[in-house]
């Protein structure tokens, strides 16, 4: 089971990688780091009630906190499809 979450954990934080990798010739339009270089990852949980989400939501910015440059936002979905949709737009 650690083995399962900690691939989890390396999952998340490589797609926010990737994402903020990608090439986008309009520095303006690169939505994954603000101007300082810093990756800014949305965590949206299915909802922060269930204990395993909150635990798994605290795993993640524990995590990463080892990287100087990656912030971590928490969003809880609620259980809601519409939420949860519209949170990801937002992030977007």
């Amino acid at each position: 089971m650690k083995k399962f979450i900690s691939l989890s954990l390396l999952l998340v934080l490589v797609l926010a990688f990737a994402v903020g990798c990608t090439g986008n010739d309009d520095p303006a339009m690169d939505a994954a780091t603000d101007e300082e270089g810093v990756y800014r990852v949305a965590y949206i949980a299915r909802a922060q009630a269930d204990s395993f989400a909150a635990w798994m939501a605290n795993a993640v910015k524990e995590e990463a906190e080892n990287y100087d440059d990656i912030t971590v936002d928490v969003f809880d979905g609620q259980a809601s499809d519409d939420t949860e949709n519209n949170l990801i737009e937002n992030a977007i």
